[in-house]
């Protein structure tokens, strides 16, 4: 990378960051919902797939509909006796 380009796609990634957070203020508010900003972070991975899917499991495939047991006919009308 040429020297001073680092620079200025931080600046330039810090400036979109500064702005997407004030739009996404003006869009959703603070209040006092369960919604709350925090701070905006980056960072690398090696393994993008098993980055995403972390959160993923821990914030949407948890509260999914599990499957549940098929039961026949038989199996319904079973008196247990």
């Amino acid at each position: 990378m040429e020297p001073g380009r680092s620079s200025l796609l931080t600046s330039a990634f810090v400036s979109m960051t500064t702005r997407s957070l004030a739009f996404g203020r003006q869009v959703l508010p603070d209040d006092d919902s369960s919604f709350v900003w925090g701070p905006v972070g980056s960072g690398l991975t090696a393994d993008p797939a098993g980055t995403l899917a972390r959160p993923y499991e821990r914030f949407v495939a948890r509260y999914g509909e599990r499957p549940r047991p098929h039961r026949d006919d038989a199996a319904v009308f079973e008196t247990g006796a």
